[in-house]
């Protein structure tokens, strides 16, 4: 058989030329390329000290197959021979997907007898190749590594010890999910006990005596397993190997010397054969991050730690080895990423914030939100308890069977009642009734208006074009007697805005008038008259919890209450309104349970009168700091988002933070009748929260475990 000393190609003696590069065949073996009439040699995969690993086709399962057949000069050298039915049998032990799998065993007839062995063919690089080329990146060192670490241990476990672990000895292929590593060339492996297969011992028996510190052999071979001398390479021998103590340990040593070389792009120690000994059993390689500037720091303690000149201070297993690489760049990859990450999303997260604010702000401008808060605040209206108004206040009662169309007579008995509460010690009396003009002519009307113009207040009504109707109840006497400008003072507005949904939830103090002047409404008037100071409110909400009711009097009953109740109406503001609910003076309120939904007109004035008096009103507020003081715990909610992703207790979070507003906004309406808006700042919380959500699935994730 010959070969080509370029290539490999093996042929048959009657081919001289190689008929893929032209190159000269040289004579190898005696006969053809047919080991044991059943393996034909195809090509040379690499040559060592012991012999040729050739690709070899089984001819009858057409399969390829790698054939290590002893060099023919070789196969007479018992030490050789028994190194080689080693190999055989500790490859015969093991069996795991990151060892490459042995499937025959013979001897071929020529040259006296060559000894062959047979194992899967794995097509790839060596591991040699690939460190030649620089650093492996770490994600892609590990995985090897993993595979390497789970080679030796099953071979620990079978009791065999590699002893040259190194990267000739590793192939690499390719696999579906990246490169597959596997362990080969067993050739210089010690069995605990041979034959069986059992746990090795904390130590195995030696090649030569622990006081005998290794020295190079005398033979041509850099390496040798005679009786004194190294056994392995130097590069990556451990320092009790050296000493000819051969531990699991030891290989361990040669994987951490495999890992740092890879991920530095260069080996621990270097030198010649002399002075890498001394190096590994004397000194500590420099750190990796400072021999390559981009190893992450995180991976100088696992490394140098196996590296260790004490076999008991390093892992105990080569996976731990390996799970702690793997642990040491989780963290750096952690670092970075915090480093990397924690701007970038509290930049999200205080942008999210900020524009929580803007919309915030924006939001009730629409007319939608605007009814979806005051509808918000129904709700508090009606789970909360009714109260009494403002003892100061009472109300009475004009029933419809009291007025006459025709005639002076109700005029003067209207006057006669209003001179028998101012006499009953009435502070101030409100008409919430739009008078007809025929009151004017009346002297019992006039005179009680002029005697107590101070003291009384009449309604109008504002028109839509802004002009004031009812003030001509005044006509004749009272409209000669005083200047026009008392005259209207007499008057106060008695009109109601309904919202959209036909409800009365605001009551304005002032009315503004088409030719620009403003007049106050009636219960503004009145806290007017009473000594009372309006405020600049222009969104006044009346207390809508307070139970009018309980003030309230019959116009016929009038005398009889003061007959039992003289002071009854002493110091008070007294509304006189109808009892009709026809019209237009019935409307729509919120109201606790307990009270009705409609109500007359008459009755929310007085409940003004009453938040004016008391300062119970309702107060709205939801300005730029609100917003902001919302945005910094949802800013951190989003950072949180984020930062852990969108698992459970993050969204727990989210929705107890949707509910802790509502929840802070009843209390604080219950407490002080302060109520912040919930609907706008809930509807923006979600929309930016579900933004936030899917920001954070196309920012990197937080490192994993598993590489």
């Amino acid at each position: 058989m010959k070969e080509c000393p370029r290539c490999g190609l093996c042929a048959d003696d009657s081919v001289s030329i190689c008929p893929e590069d032209d190159g000269v065949l040289l004579a190898a073996l005696d006969g053809p390329p047919l080991i044991d009439r059943k393996y034909q040699l195809r090509r040379v995969l690499g040559r060592g000290g012991m012999g040729t690993v050739y690709l070899a086709l089984h001819v009858q399962l057409q399969k390829d197959f790698a054939l290590k057949l002893i060099l023919p000069q070789r196969a007479h050298d018992s030490e050789f021979l028994r190194r080689f039915r080693v190999e055989a049998e500790a490859l015969g032990r093991l069996n795991h997907p990151s060892i490459v799998a042995v499937t025959d065993f013979g001897v071929d007839e020529r040259h006296g007898g060559l000894p062959y062995l047979v194992m899967e063919y794995v097509p790839g690089d060596k591991l040699t190749t690939t460190v030649e080329e620089g650093p492996v990146p770490v994600d892609e060192a590990i995985p090897i590594l993993r595979d390497v670490a789970a080679a030796l241990d099953a071979a620990h476990h079978a009791g065999v010890l590699h002893r040259d672990l190194k990267p000739d000895n590793v192939i690499l292929q390719r696999g579906p999910t990246g490169r597959l590593a596997k362990v080969l060339d067993f050739g210089l492996a010690l069995l605990s006990h041979p034959s069986a297969v059992a746990a090795p011992p904390d130590r195995f028996k030696a090649v030569g005596t622990p006081e005998d510190v290794a020295r190079p052999a005398a033979s041509s071979e850099p390496q040798s397993t005679r009786f004194g001398v190294i056994v392995g390479t130097a590069a990556y021998l451990a320092p009790e190997a050296i000493r000819a103590r051969h531990e699991t340990s030891s290989d361990i040593y040669s994987l951490a010397v495999i890992a740092y070389e890879m991920l530095t792009g260069r080996r621990p120690f270097t030198g010649s054969h002399e002075e890498l000994i001394e190096q590994h059993l004397s000194l500590m390689p420099a750190r990796p991050s400072s021999v390559c500037p981009g190893l992450p720091a995180e991976l100088d303690a696992p490394l140098l730690q196996a590296l260790d000149k004490d076999p008991a201070r390093r892992p105990k297993q080569a996976r731990e080895l390996v799970a702690r690489l793997e642990n040491a760049w989780v963290q750096s990859r952690r670092r970075s990423w915090r480093a990397r990450e924690i701007p970038r999303r509290a930049g999200v997260a205080a942008g999210l914030a900020l524009l929580f604010v803007y919309l915030c702000l924006l939001a009730p401008r629409a007319p939608a939100v605007r009814l979806l808060e005051d509808l918000v605040l129904d709700g508090w209206f009606y789970l909360t308890p009714a109260t009494p108004i403002d003892s100061r206040i009472a109300i009475v009662m004009v029933p419809d069977a009291f007025w006459t169309p025709a005639g002076l007579d109700d005029a003067e008995a209207f006057a006669s009642g209003l001179e028998r509460l101012y006499d009953a010690g009435a502070l101030v009396v409100l008409v919430d009734l739009i008078l007809p003009e025929r009151f004017g002519a009346s002297a019992g009307f006039a005179r009680s208006v002029l005697r107590h113009r101070e003291q009384i207040a009449l309604s109008a009504a504002v028109t839509e074009g802004g002009l004031l109707r009812g003030s001509e109840c005044i006509s004749g006497f009272i409209a000669a007697s005083l200047t026009p400008a008392e005259a209207a003072d007499l008057f106060a507005v008695a009109s109601l805005d309904e919202e959209p949904d036909a409800r009365v939830r605001r009551y304005a103090l002032q009315y503004r008038h088409a030719d620009g002047s403003t007049r106050p409404s009636l219960a503004a008037r009145g806290w007017q008259l009473a000594g009372g100071v309006l405020g600049g409110a222009s969104d006044f909400r009346p207390d809508f919890s307070g139970d009018w009711r309980s003030g309230v009097v019959e116009w016929p009953a009038i005398e009889r209450l003061l007959a039992q109740r003289p002071r009854f109406f002493q110091h008070r503001m007294v509304l006189v309104g109808g009892t009709s609910e026809l019209g237009d003076d019935v409307h729509r309120v919120p109201h606790p349970r307990s009270l009705p939904q409609y109500v007359p007109g008459v009755a929310i004035h007085a409940v003004a009168l009453s938040a004016l008096a008391s300062g119970r009103a309702v107060r709205t507020f939801g300005g730029p700091l609100f917003y902001m003081a919302l945005g910094l715990p949802a800013a951190a909610l989003w950072m949180a988002m984020l930062w852990f992703g969108p698992r459970a207790l993050v969204w727990t979070t989210h929705v107890l933070g949707v509910g802790a507003l509502p929840a802070f906004a009843f209390t604080s309406f219950r407490l002080w009748r302060s109520a912040p808006p919930v609907a706008a700042p809930i509807a923006v919380f979600i929309v930016l929260t579900l933004a936030a959500w899917a920001i954070g699935r196309r920012l990197p994730q937080f490192p994993s475990v598993e590489i």
